[in-house]
């Protein structure tokens, strides 16, 4: 079985594209990652993910501003969370 998903920007380092944006190929067409390429993709995008930021689902999310940046940094939950998405 093949996974394949719209490639992102996910490191900054495709030129001339803005940081997770997707970009196209040297073809012209919307670039792929396929595999386990895809699948990183996939984990960096959703760990990425505040919770609230999308609009359709403000319930997915990576809670970032309630396990790290108020009170005690809560490692585990974080992790958890991380894991989760």
């Amino acid at each position: 079985m093949s996974i394949l998903t719209i490639s992102a920007n996910v490191n900054g380092t495709i030129s001339n594209t803005a940081y997770n944006d997707m970009y196209l190929d040297a073809l012209g067409n919307i670039s792929m990652s396929r595999d386990l390429n895809a699948i990183l993709e996939e984990c960096a995008q959703a760990a990425k993910t505040q919770l609230g930021e999308l609009i359709f689902n403000i319930n997915v999310g990576i809670p970032y501003f309630d396990v790290l940046w108020t009170g005690v940094p809560n490692a585990q939950q974080f992790n958890a969370a991380v894991t989760n998405a």
